[in-house]
């Protein structure tokens, strides 16, 4: 991949954390974005002083208008994204019968909801630029169910549809 400007979702741990430091390592641009606005700016200064070039932005990225701020402050910062890596993600394990209805939102919200509000705000974005990429860090359980997983894996199917 060329030398690119990635908005990294979920970068403050986990899958997002270690694509967000390969793609610095490799000499992208990074936007770091994620709720953690502390764990954000521990990273920033730790990458920025390896000369890495980051900006953390942080935000609830499950409303809309958050997603819409990040975005722009991306935008505001680097002139451009060019690809969008959505690895935020949440999971739990409840039975069916005992998973409260807020909990099945919350999983949807993050694990999907939050890749169309990116994406809608980026579209018009990478229309005006000729294009760009949308990279969703999905699971094998896209693809087979587990017992107790039912919010996850009906998010991760999501993302593949998505």
């Amino acid at each position: 991949m060329d030398k690119k400007i990635a908005l990294v979702t979920g970068a403050t741990s986990g899958i997002g954390e270690a694509i967000a430091r390969r793609l610095a390592q490799e000499h992208h641009t990074v936007v770091l974005t994620g709720r953690n606005a502390k764990r954000l700016q521990t990273m920033e200064r730790e990458m920025a002083k390896r000369g890495q070039r980051v900006v953390a932005i942080a935000g609830d990225l499950t409303r809309e208008e958050e997603a819409q701020k990040v975005v722009a402050e991306a935008l505001r910062t680097f002139g451009a994204v060019e690809v969008l890596v959505h690895s935020a993600g949440l999971f739990r394990v409840t039975r069916l019968e005992d998973s409260p209805a807020e909990e099945f939102r919350s999983v949807m919200d993050t694990n999907l909801t939050s890749l169309f509000f990116l994406s809608r705000a980026l579209l018009p974005h990478f229309t005006k630029q000729g294009g760009g990429h949308i990279v969703a860090v999905s699971s094998v359980a896209a693809r087979k169910g587990f017992p107790g997983e039912t919010a996850y894996c009906a998010s991760k199917w999501g993302l593949m549809g998505f």
